[in-house]
């Protein structure tokens, strides 16, 4: 990484764990950002324990072992997200109606530009290939680690949420550890960081396209994934 994009690397850290923080302190974007964080957490679980039998499959037990136990954490993760939604007074948007809508669940610029030039195909557990797995991922994890800390950080001690994301980000620490352990296992010392290294920078650039989409909307945060309990209540009422 040369020296622009080690500037570019930390200023859009920055930006990123200021923007992160401030949604999660903020009670009006605070339900919006712990449901985005439930999703992203449970929403990776099918994929982990898919790639854990394919690891299984090829004979890699250590991995698959290794993948399996990311899953179940990042279930944890997702239940503890869910409890601190649930004391904030709202639930997740009915995604199924959406759908039937045609609306669906809102796209996500970061990872469309993160993952630019691999389809949906290529990107799922049976077909995606293992280094490409293993240093995307590995990057996501490892600045997790220290962006969930930093969110933490920016909450009052009394919340509790704080230890619950001091947990988390433990554990994201230990899933980037495994990871490289297992690419350096497939490729080697020097292809693997040159691998991590293409990913750090693909991952400046598609935090650089999130804000520009932000900035273009006239909006600094997620999408709107929350809704009040009772309206929930309410339209679960009028199906019975």
């Amino acid at each position: 990484m040369n020296f622009t994009q080690t500037i570019l690397r930390l200023v859009t850290q920055g930006a990123s764990a200021y923007i992160s923080a401030r949604s999660l302190s903020n009670t009006q974007t605070r339900p919006d950002t712990i449901a985005g964080l439930h999703l992203a957490e449970v929403g990776a679980v099918p994929f982990l324990e898919a790639l854990s039998e394919r690891a299984a499959r090829e004979g890699d037990s250590w991995l698959a072992e290794s993948l399996l136990r990311h899953a179940q954490d990042e279930r944890r993760h997702g239940a503890i997200f869910a409890q601190a939604l649930k004391r904030t007074g709202r639930s997740l948007i009915d995604f199924q109606s959406l759908r039937t809508e045609g609306k669906g669940q809102p796209r996500s610029p970061f990872f469309e530009k993160y993952f630019e030039g691999h389809t949906a195909e290529e990107l799922k557990a049976e077909n995606i290939e293992w280094g490409f797995m293993m240093a995307s991922t590995h990057v996501l994890e490892d600045d997790a680690q220290r962006d969930f800390v930093r969110m933490a950080n920016a909450l009052p001690a009394a919340d509790p949420l704080r230890q619950g994301m001091y947990s988390i980000a433990a554990d994201e620490g230990g899933h980037a550890a495994y990871l490289k352990e297992a690419l350096v296992r497939r490729l080697g010392r020097r292809e693997a960081e040159a691998l991590i290294e293409t990913f750090r920078v693909r991952k400046v650039e598609a935090i650089v396209a999130l804000v520009g989409e932000m900035l273009q909307k006239g909006k600094v945060g997620g999408p709107e994934l929350t809704q009040n309990t009772d309206s929930a209540l309410s339209e679960l009422a009028q199906m019975a």
